[in-house]
């Protein structure tokens, strides 16, 4: 088995939470490029069925959703998945709303709209944080 088929088995999970389907391919493309196996979902509800079958690495989510918003993920997540990096994405330009889902435990956020670069180094962040918040507990 050459190293790239081995590598390709073994590409993190990214899960892409928004109800705006121009917005979820944006990113899709973006963290597939970037060497991401990606998963979508329009809500809360449907990114908690994905987390439940796959292992995520990442999630990128949205606040602002019908049904489950991205606070009540976060929670979620932080409750049944501690090690899932997560960055939460929001329209509106609102500190508060930043600073709560940092509070409930997302590693970074982003304003829409965003530039691809800052999606990028955001979540190169956000991963380096989980990596050692993993190593530290090792």
């Amino acid at each position: 088995m050459s190293a790239r088929h081995s590598s390709l088995a073994t590409s993190p999970y990214c899960l892409i939470v928004d109800d705006e389907p121009a917005l979820r391919q944006v990113l899709v493309h973006l963290m597939r490029s970037d060497g991401f196996t990606c998963l979508e979902a329009v809500d809360g509800e449907e990114a908690l069925a994905a987390l439940e079958r796959h292992d995520v690495t990442l999630v990128l989510s949205d606040i602002r959703m019908p049904k489950l918003d991205g606070h009540g993920l976060l929670a979620e997540i932080r409750r049944r998945w501690p090690d899932t990096a997560v960055v939460v994405i929001t329209a509106v330009a609102d500190v508060e709303v930043a600073v709560s889902a940092l509070a409930t435990g997302a590693m970074d956020y982003l304003t829409k709209p965003f530039h691809l670069e800052e999606v990028r180094a955001r979540v190169v962040q956000a991963l380096e944080k989980r990596r050692l918040v993993l190593e530290h507990r090792g």
